[in-house]
């Protein structure tokens, strides 16, 4: 949170482009206790995100060598991501930053894959509305519970997609006992 009380508005327009989740969640702290503006905030951290998402896309769009560079730090998650943007195609912008580890593998993937860049940035303008409202309000709310719950939500995230996997398993074979 120190980033943000020492450089303000600027030190989340960078932290947004670069990650954010963390940052987002100290503004909502930050606006509650009147430092920030929460429209400033969503505005700042809105650009920011994009303008991190674009590079991404734009690398695996744009500079096939340096996209598989980038994504042979990635090697343990591609196949799932892959999987994934054959089953949802540009949707996958709208859920891919709430999974920890996926989000520039996704993009730069996604970006390789010849995807339209005015359907990017259809999804693109929803998703990260949704992630910089959801992260802020977090903050706001919820606080230091918010940080704290992350934490261990970042640190288990295995397990987290692991149950998560499980429910759509079940959900989808109660579905089809159904139509049967």
């Amino acid at each position: 949170m120190q980033i943000l009380l020492t450089y303000g508005y600027l030190g989340l327009f960078i932290w947004s482009i670069l990650e954010g989740e963390f940052g987002l969640i100290f503004a909502g702290i930050l606006i509650k206790k009147g430092y920030f503006s929460f429209e400033k905030v969503y505005i700042i951290a809105f650009l920011g995100a994009i303008i991190g998402d674009s590079i991404s896309f734009f690398i695996g769009k744009f500079s096939k060598k340096l996209a598989l560079k980038i994504l042979n730090k990635y090697q343990k998650i591609l196949d799932e991501i892959e999987k994934w943007i054959k089953k949802y195609g540009g949707l996958i912008i709208l859920f891919e930053r709430y999974l920890y580890g996926t989000h520039i593998p996704a993009l730069i993937l996604l970006g390789m894959s010849g995807y339209s860049i005015l359907k990017f940035y259809m999804l693109e303008i929803i998703g990260v509305g949704l992630w910089v409202l959801f992260y802020v309000s977090l903050g706001y709310f919820f606080g230091n519970y918010a940080i704290n719950f992350f934490n261990i939500l970042t640190q288990n995230i295995s397990f987290i997609v692991f149950i998560m996997f499980l429910i759509l398993i079940l959900v989808f074979a109660n579905k089809n006992d159904k139509i049967s």
